[in-house]
């Protein structure tokens, strides 16, 4: 469970492969693993939960690159890649969430 600052419990799903992927794989792997959440996804579903979605890469690249593709498959969904150096602008945004609609996180650290 993650604790925000309104002290709601948010449940996480955490998808782990049940195969070892590939280094050159890993992407495509876990964009498909995105597709799959984003065909099951209902916009009206926000009303009751939160529906992000966190990806983690191995690097800054990966991260801006990933995030332009899903972009372009999912115009109307916040894609937003998270590294160290973001501007302030973009970090507020990640961690002060002003509504339920879902978005796709692309990061290359966990903290």
């Amino acid at each position: 469970m993650l604790e925000n600052s309104n002290l709601l419990k948010i449940p996480i799903e955490s998808i782990f492969l049940k195969n070892t992927s590939s280094p050159d794989k890993y992407i495509s792997t876990g964009t498909d693993i995105i597709k799959d959440l984003m065909s099951k996804y209902k916009k009206e579903d926000t009303k009751d939960k939160i529906n992000d979605i966190l990806f983690f890469v191995t690097s800054i690249n990966e991260t801006i690159e990933l995030a332009n593709d899903l972009k372009k498959l999912y115009p109307d969904t916040k894609i937003i890649s998270v590294y160290a150096g973001i501007s302030d602008e973009i970090q507020n945004e990640v961690q002060n969430k002003t509504s339920n609609d879902r978005r796709i996180l692309i990061s290359n650290f966990a903290t």
